[in-house]
């Protein structure tokens, strides 16, 4: 995680705490990068409320790679606390279509509870 990155999950992150003895509330923020060849872009979420408070960051990369395919992959991570305890949520999936139209996948998935 970049320096930024971090910068805007805290600054989320404070919104939602100050803001978790009012209603309901959300905050999000997006940074992309691109180059010539691919694109991330990084997404921050954060919502808080009288049942709790979540927050979440999701990165997706497309890029096109040297032998003619094209790559994608998506990785979340999340943190949710609430009355009955917290959870812990990361997953993370990756797809290469390559030229002749076949195209390969994975998927990764854990949640830990603390309860």
């Amino acid at each position: 995680m970049t320096n930024v990155s971090k910068i805007a999950l805290a600054f989320i992150l404070g919104c939602a705490i100050n803001q978790a003895v009012m209603a309901d509330d959300t905050s999000s923020a997006t940074e992309t990068h691109s180059s010539g060849s691919g694109s991330t872009t990084n997404k921050y979420k954060a919502s808080s409320g009288p049942g709790g408070a979540k927050v979440s960051h999701t990165k997706t990369n497309v890029q096109a790679n040297g032998d003619g395919s094209v790559s994608a992959t998506k990785q979340h991570e999340s943190h949710a606390v609430g009355a009955g305890g917290s959870t812990h949520h990361r997953s993370a999936s990756a797809t290469t279509l390559n030229p002749d139209g076949s195209a390969s996948s994975a998927h990764s998935s854990t949640t830990t509870n603390n309860r």
